[in-house]
């Protein structure tokens, strides 16, 4: 739930970004992640430190799993706040592991809508790569 309570502020962040975020107060374009080692590692690393207070501190089924899904998640949100197209890669890894994760705890309504945000999440990737490639057309003299 405080996952879902600190996707309010992002999207409202997000909003602001993308109306504002551009060269010159303009409309933020689709971009290409530059560092995409530490995004990875800080993904892994947080991914470990959540584990484990969830391992320790909850009574979590799958603390390790659930964790991922939380860090990646908020990574891929951030970068999609900054219109970065590999965003959409991470929400698919996110996807698949949930649609694994929840298919084990027997949640099969909230596997059913992991299979819906993936599907979004590759049509996502596919429609931001289409308008980058668009963006860059360079015409002949």
């Amino acid at each position: 739930m405080i996952l879902h309570i600190i996707y309010i502020f992002l999207q409202v962040f997000g909003w602001y970004n993308w109306k504002y975020g551009g060269t010159n107060k303009s409309t933020l374009r689709v971009t290409f992640l530059k560092n995409t080692t530490f995004w990875i590692g800080l993904t892994v690393i947080a991914t470990l430190f959540t584990g484990y207070i969830m391992q320790t501190k909850t009574d979590a089924s799958y603390p390790y799993e659930d964790a991922f899904i939380m860090i990646a998640s908020l990574v891929a949100q951030y970068l999609m706040i900054k219109k970065v197209l590999e965003s959409w890669l991470f929400w698919i890894i996110v996807d698949v592991v949930a649609i694994i994760i929840y298919a084990y705890k027997d949640l099969y309504f909230t596997t059913a809508l992991y299979v819906l945000f993936l599907v979004m999440a590759i049509i996502g990737y596919l429609e931001w790569k289409k308008a980058n490639n668009e963006e860059f057309v360079y015409e002949r003299p």
